[in-house]
């Protein structure tokens, strides 16, 4: 079973189902308003073998666009 994030479009109301790997996951609704008028939110996920040292510190404004280290990305964010 896979944790899949979503965000409605309506309500702004992150939300996330656990669902097997070939569940279409047709008829899902926001926990919150219950529309269907969502969207999914992929999260990135680095596997790196070796030291967490080897690891860049970035700040917080950094990381909201350099995706490199983990972080959500939607349809909707401003990259530029």
């Amino acid at each position: 079973m896979l944790k899949y994030d979503y965000k409605c479009r309506d309500c702004q109301e992150l939300f996330y189902i656990v669902a097997d790997i070939n569940d279409k996951r047709l008829n899902v609704k926001c926990n919150n308003c219950q529309n269907t008028n969502i969207f999914r939110v992929f999260n990135v996920v680095i596997l790196k073998s070796g030291n967490i040292k080897d690891v860049p510190d970035k700040k917080p404004e950094e990381l909201k666009t350099d995706h490199s280290h983990g972080g959500q990305c939607s349809p909707e964010d401003d990259y530029s």
